[in-house]
């Protein structure tokens, strides 16, 4: 994946990003298909892919901001910007989680 670099020059996959995607993947417990709503857990998934969406300067229409490769294609229209982002979410899904790995890694090594 091409990392874009954010308007300020940098890598848009910042430390605090890498953090917010690794306490997403740590969320566990769904119970929605026994609710009538979306469960404190989704609740919690959805706040952080939020503040995940804010912290990597994403656009409104590059929306979600990462997606799971593991699905299957786009639900949106093959013209629309949402069909033309998916792609690149789930690249950046697998690029946070490689570079999730090698932030363990690091933080191990210099206690």
């Amino acid at each position: 994946m091409t990392i874009r670099q954010s308007d300020k020059g940098g890598d848009r996959i910042s430390p605090k990003a890498i953090e917010i995607f690794k306490a997403m993947q740590e969320l566990s417990g769904c119970v929605c298909a026994v609710m009538t709503s979306r469960c404190p857990v989704c609740d919690e998934c959805w706040r952080l892919h939020n503040e995940l969406h804010d912290e990597l300067q994403l656009k409104p229409y590059q929306w979600p901001a990462i997606v799971n490769p593991d699905e299957g294609e786009s639900v949106y229209p093959p013209e629309s910007g949402g069909a033309a982002w998916h792609p690149q979410a789930k690249a950046l899904w697998r690029e946070l989680e490689r570079r999730a790995a090698h932030h363990s890694i690091d933080r191990c090594c210099r206690a």
